[in-house]
């Protein structure tokens, strides 16, 4: 019987760890795939496709990348099938500065920031403040899509469950 309960935490063990290789690995590709159809050349600054394991409820995902000094103005279609939910880009595009968020309006950049580095959080930050970018924001602010070519930067960045 103890041989059989070793054996078992053994492959659990071994299976937890092959389980986290593997959201490694997931997260440190979303970026790619998620900008992809939509840049022809791009560097990744961030990325994270599902939540920290056994890490509980609400957390972040996103899709950061650096743009090209030659990015278009406009946020770009993506070209051929979505994906699902979490390659989803566009949609009613707004100009900035963003305006101030609602009292119930989740705030994804001030939460999610936490993960960056000071200069990309930066970045997104006046993406959003000045001039010159494009933002999509969804009803209760979980989902933030930024085009920014003034700060060379996109992103997709999503709090939620």
């Amino acid at each position: 019987m103890t041989a059989g309960l070793t054996g078992l935490a053994v492959i659990s063990i071994l299976a937890l760890v092959g389980l986290q290789v593997w959201l490694w690995i997931e997260n440190r590709a979303y970026a790619r795939a998620y900008f992809r159809d939509l840049l022809p050349s791009y560097s990744v600054l961030e990325s994270r496709k599902w939540h920290p394991l056994l890490g509980g409820g609400w957390d972040c995902t996103y899709a950061i990348a650096e743009l090209p000094p030659d990015a278009v103005a406009q946020p770009p279609a993506r070209s051929g099938p979505v994906g699902g939910w979490q390659l989803a880009w566009g949609g009613p595009w707004q100009p900035t500065p963003a305006p101030a968020l609602g009292d119930t309006t989740r705030d994804a950049l001030s939460f999610c920031s936490r993960y960056w580095p000071d200069g990309v959080t930066d970045r997104l930050q006046r993406a959003l403040a000045e001039p010159g970018s494009y933002f999509e924001r969804d009803g209760v602010g979980e989902t933030l899509l930024i085009w920014s070519p003034p700060q060379r930067i996109a992103a997709r960045v999503r709090y939620g469950d």
